[in-house]
């Protein structure tokens, strides 16, 4: 696990903060995300240990609040699923798209599930189950 917030912001009598994490693009769920990972990670920090921290997403025009109440026992599940996914031995699941593979350089004799073309709105796509 590695990132660093912006800014964590201490209360006066140091029993938790805010952690605010700027950003300049279009918002995405994977921003809040990453504050909650911080929310979650620095209480088990020594400098930090015990605290309880809320979040905050702040983009141009507008800020996202993320209580401390959002670090429950099912964001726990899924994040140590996820990170249990990542460092697993067994390989990741390929999802090519064409506007991918058109930049990469192995043919398809390299990579079997190279995608050359998108799929028509006509077309159906199967999606197996994550």
């Amino acid at each position: 696990l590695g990132g660093r917030p912006d800014i964590v912001a201490l209360f006066e009598n140091e029993t938790g903060g805010t952690v605010y994490d700027v950003k300049t693009g279009q918002p995405r769920a994977s921003d809040q995300a990453q504050v909650m990972i911080y929310m979650y990670a620095l209480p088990h920090w020594n400098r930090f240990r015990g605290m309880q921290f809320d979040g905050r997403v702040v983009y141009n025009d507008h800020e996202v609040a993320i209580p401390h109440s959002a670090i429950d026992d099912t964001f726990k599940k899924r994040l140590f699923a996820l990170i249990g996914r990542i460092s697993s031995q067994d390989p990741g699941r390929k999802v090519p798209s064409g506007s991918e593979c058109r930049f990469c350089d192995l043919t398809s004799a390299d990579c079997p599930e190279r995608v050359d073309e998108e799929p028509s709105d006509q077309d159906e796509m199967e999606v197996s189950d994550f």
